[in-house]
């Protein structure tokens, strides 16, 4: 089993599991969307396609915490999911107060 093979595996348990603990507090609470595919992350966050993409190259959207990759298990291209509330407050903070993180790059073997 390859590692691709294991995160696709883990993304999977993680999805059911959140359908899971949807399901069980149905009764209260509706079930809340957090991520979304970059279409309507756009619409939700009101960007264009090319700032959000500026934003992410710039560091501006931390991985795993405000977007996260979902891209198929050998795929070179990326598919991204946003955080809505963390990608919000980012971008309703004041311009000049924003931080930028370095993206680090996988290691060539």
């Amino acid at each position: 089993m390859t590692p691709e093979d294991i995160e696709l595996i883990r993304e999977i348990f993680r999805d059911e599991i959140q359908q899971a603990i949807s399901t069980l507090t149905r009764n209260s609470t509706p079930a809340i969307r957090e991520w979304y595919d970059v279409k309507d992350a756009l619409e939700t966050l009101g960007i264009s396609p090319d700032y959000f993409r500026d934003l992410v190259k710039r560091g501006f959207f931390r991985p795993e915490i405000d977007f996260r990759d979902i891209r198929a298990p050998g795929s070179a291209k990326p598919k991204y999911q946003f955080h809505k509330d963390n990608c919000q407050k980012k971008l309703s903070q004041n311009p000049a107060k924003r931080k930028v993180y370095s993206i680090k790059k996988p290691q060539s073997a």
